[in-house]
């Protein structure tokens, strides 16, 4: 089991922003660095069945929805299996959960090789 950490994803990459395409591009690049990054020290671990949970710490208290934080968070699942050398295809279930406030917001991704 690994657990990264990683910022509160940038409001650009949100499927209701109106960003242009070329600006949400620099910021999908960015997001999927920091993650690869941020995941590098795992780079051996490995498994065919992966079970990821996703809980997202807000920055405030303002209304969200789960599915636009989860695709915020896409560039982020990239650069996580970018750095592990894997296909994001091995990922057999998600769980999204909303965790306590906390200033500047936080993404917190666990990967699990069984089922919790």
């Amino acid at each position: 089991m690994i657990t990264i950490y990683l910022d509160w994803p940038a409001r650009e990459l949100s499927p209701n922003a109106r960003v242009h395409f070329r600006a949400r591009a620099e910021f999908v690049k960015l997001h999927r660095i920091l993650a690869r990054l941020a995941t590098l020290q795992y780079q051996g671990w490995t498994s065919q069945r992966i079970y990821m949970a996703i809980v997202f710490h807000p920055p405030d208290r303002l209304h969200r929805d789960m599915d636009n934080a989860y695709s915020m968070c896409k560039a982020y699942q990239d650069g996580i299996f970018d750095a592990l050398g894997m296909n994001d295809s091995r990922i057999k279930a998600v769980e999204l959960r909303w965790g306590d406030v906390r200033p500047g917001g936080m993404v917190q991704v666990t990967l699990m090789e069984d089922k919790p």
